[in-house]
């Protein structure tokens, strides 16, 4: 790699999105070279040597790729070293590693070859990893490990040690390497570091050491079994694991091939904590002297895991080179304490389809849970995807998908996996904060960059249809007419959904909290104003105790009030930390009337709030003209507004992005429709994606150009078909001006090409959503 290729790293930009693993290998690059030993006055020395190098390009080419990358694997090697004096240098991973970006969370080092290098060198590229990343595997030396643990950042949560020999050090060494360890570590991969070789004593201290917080612990790959110590020495081992581990790896270790009263007693001496187990084999060879595997036996051995394991993991595995069929009478064998089977990262193309959707389907009966982590389940049909999915057992109510590329996937095409989803299918687990459900129940991609602003927020398992902990409205309403103390009605939709514990209490807690729909009742009773007012009242009580800074009256129903001064009095009761104010979703835009009434409503905003939420009011819709007219009676404190999922701007921002060039009409005006008119307007952006023309129409400095001009890019090729995946793809791209062009077009585009969902309808919506998939669960 040199710096004679800038097309390539350019095209690196615009890698697909299901791509987050980039690696970069090959040869050091090898230069002749010379130095000059200074030899007498004016007498220098010319000394050859080979320059042994990795090249400068790494940074500019690490520079472009796109942020859904988030993983860098780094293996270049010396595969014939010349003779005479050669110097090593690896400045230049250094500098690539210096040039990574925010996004890149994980380091993949193992497969450098450091031979030649010096180990200030090396010590010092390990010194300058950047603190973003938080997940490292190296591969070394025992020795020059424990240099480089001494300089490793406290920021680094999973390190993955597998393949370093750490077999035969002694106990000084492991006391060294644990003390070097930081506290915070969370993941330790040991696998494949020959620990079988290490004397009983040594491996005891090894395991009654670990970080505090270390929640997993891989030991794969080691043959621990042939061990030279007895099965009780080997538990008692095992139970000086830290409390705070939760999972065990102890995958190809030949576990299940070894006596079965043998592995009752080592597998029994992990502590009551430990709850995900590991006993995976890529490969399956039996043992000398043990017949061969088959399913019944696979059924003795699995029946021996310890009733405190609640979660088998049978990760990057073939099923024991076992048919289907075994290996379905096999997991039969599993005990009832057994409830979440884990075939994550699975050899997919080594089995037939009717295999995998065997085995699913005649899971045991207690297992309910179904872990498919990073299974590249993009590659699939979405057709078949949908098929093999009903062909799971009936009892399986939870299935996690994380890590599978869903997130980068544009909406109308995440539609159609998830649309496969069964509905028995109550929890899907999908990457954290990039999901979320729509008003229509329709489960979306939903990236954290974006503000989401219906009922229906991601809090982690998204429950599928329904997620209780938020569908508030509905729920408030159901309370109203069922006359049911409210743990009672928690009580009822925790157990149609299988709820944890904690999401049992967090929809208590969201149950407590009231909601009054924001549609204006056909009359308005001196009741229901007093409804609102007490349910804006409780709200305030709520933030006073909590000393929160924000006062959240959102679907309080203020738009029953026709009395300013109720409201002004409520203002008077907020405490004096209070600088933000949320009135979302009271229906203020919903009448004359209404609208009259807000005017009024925002004159008696305190002055001590900086930050206003309008959203939902229906005035997200409003042109320029009309916002300046709301915001004219705002007072001049108030200095963000939030008017719907765009980020909070202020009153003259919302209003110069809503003014729009007569160019902007003048390009479409000849388009036959809506994605002519978005292409047309994007391209016009970056014109042509071509500097030159952006030069001449003084516009050299427009940032995004790339990004916009991938988009137009998928346009032409079929990749992007419709208005909201457009729209989509231009809200993740980071603007550097919030009322600069680029946003400017966005907001244009969204204004003239999407039908606007009033209030009312959204909330419809939601009710009819929620009304089914209630109904659906408790009958």
């Amino acid at each position: 790699m040199n710096t004679t290729y800038p097309n390539a790293a350019q095209a690196l930009s615009y890698l697909p999105k299901y791509i987050t693993t980039v690696k970069f290998s090959g040869e050091y690059v090898i230069k002749d070279a010379k130095f000059y030993d200074k030899a007498g006055p004016d007498v220098y020395v010319e000394t050859p040597y080979k320059d042994i190098h990795i090249g400068t390009a790494l940074p500019q080419f690490i520079a472009c790729l796109p942020d859904t990358v988030s993983k860098l694997s780094f293996a270049f090697k010396c595969t014939h070293i010349p003779e005479g004096l050669v110097v090593f240098s690896i400045d230049g991973l250094n500098n690539a590693l210096d040039s990574v970006k925010r996004n890149i969370t994980s380091l993949d080092l193992s497969g450098m070859s450091f031979n030649g290098v010096s180990q200030d060198k090396i010590i010092r590229l390990f010194w300058n990893i950047t603190p973003t990343v938080k997940a490292l595997h190296i591969n070394c030396s025992a020795s020059l490990l424990i240099n480089i643990l001494d300089v490793l950042p406290d920021t680094i949560l999973r390190l993955d040690l597998s393949g370093i020999y750490l077999g035969r050090q002694n106990e000084t060494y492991f006391i060294n390497f644990l003390a070097l360890l930081s506290p915070a570590l969370e993941d330790l991969d040991l696998g494949s570091c020959q620990l079988n070789e290490l004397a009983p004593e040594v491996f005891h201290t090894l395991t009654s050491g670990l970080p505090p917080k270390l929640v997993r612990l891989g030991l794969s790959n080691n043959n621990l079994f042939t061990m030279k110590t007895t099965p009780i020495k080997l538990a008692n081992s095992l139970r000086a694991i830290s409390a705070s581990v939760v999972e065990v790896d102890l995958g190809e270790n030949y576990c299940l091939s070894i006596k079965s009263d043998f592995l009752a007693v080592i597998l029994n001496g992990f502590p009551q904590t430990v709850k995900r187990l590991r006993l995976s084999q890529s490969a399956y060879s039996s043992v000398e002297g043990i017949s061969p595997m088959d399913g019944k036996r696979l059924a003795i051995k699995l029946s021996k895991i310890p009733s405190h394991v609640d979660t088998v993991i049978f990760s990057r595995m073939n099923f024991f080179d076992l048919s289907a069929q075994e290996f379905s009478t096999g997991l039969k064998g599993l005990p009832s304490t057994v409830h979440t089977l884990d075939f994550s990262e699975l050899t997919w193309n080594s089995r037939p389809f009717e295999d995998l959707s065997f085995i699913f389907a005649n899971l045991p009966p207690h297992i309910v849970a179904i872990k498919l982590c990073y299974n590249r389940l993009l590659s699939t049909n979405p057709d078949t995807f949908k098929k093999w999915l009903h062909t799971f057992a009936p009892q399986v109510r939870e299935i996690d998908f994380s890590g599978n590329g869903f997130d980068r996937l544009l909406s109308s095409q995440f539609n159609r996996f998830s649309t496969g989803i069964p509905g028995r299918v109550i929890r899907i687990i999908l990457d954290k904060d990039q999901f979320a459900l729509q008003n229509d129940g329709a489960l979306v991609a939903y990236p954290s960059t974006r503000h989401h602003q219906g009922l229906f927020k991601p809090s982690g398992a998204i429950l599928h249809h329904k997620q209780l902990a938020d569908f508030r409205l509905v729920i408030t309403q159901f309370l109203k007419s069922s006359h049911l103390p409210l743990n009672a009605v928690a009580l009822i939709f925790s157990y149609a959904l299988e709820s944890t514990k904690q999401e049992s209490n967090h929809m208590e807690k969201q149950l407590a909290i009231g909601l009054i729909s924001g549609k204006l009742p056909a009359r308005v009773t001196t009741a229901m104003k007093q409804e609102s007012i007490n349910t804006a009242l409780a709200r305030i009580h709520s933030a006073t105790i909590a000393q929160a800074s924000k006062k959240d009256l959102s679907r309080c129903g203020l738009n029953r009030l026709d009395d300013v001064e109720l409201v002004s009095a409520l203002f008077r009761k907020t405490p004096n930390r209070t600088t933000e104010l949320s009135l979302r979703a009271n229906g203020f835009g919903q009448t004359r009337e209404t609208l009259a009434f807000i005017i009024q409503v925002l004159r008696k905003i305190p002055k001590r709030v900086t930050y206003l939420d309008l959203s939902d009011n229906g005035f997200e819709d409003y042109d320029a003209e009309q916002l300046s007219e709301l915001f004219f009676h705002l007072p001049p404190t108030v200095k963000l507004v939030s008017l719907g999922s765009e980020k909070p701007l202020s009153p003259a921002d919302h209003i110069a992005l809503r003014r729009y060039p007569d160019s902007y009409e003048e390009l479409t005006v000849h388009c036959v429709d809506i994605m002519q008119k978005a292409r047309t307007i994007l391209d016009d952006y970056t014109k042509g994606d071509s500097r030159f023309w952006r030069t001449v129409y003084f516009h050299w400095n427009r940032h995004n150009t790339a990004e916009v001009a991938q988009i137009v890019t998928r346009i032409d090729q079929g990749l992007i078909t419709n208005i909201n995946d457009v729209l989509s793809e231009l809200n993740l791209i980071e603007k550097s001006n919030d009322i600069g062009s680029l946003a400017k077009r966005i907001s244009f585009m969204a204004k003239t090409s999407l039908v606007p969902i009033d209030d009312e309808h959204a909330e419809g919506m939601e009710m009819s959503t929620l009304t089914s998939g209630i109904c659906g669960y408790l009958m």
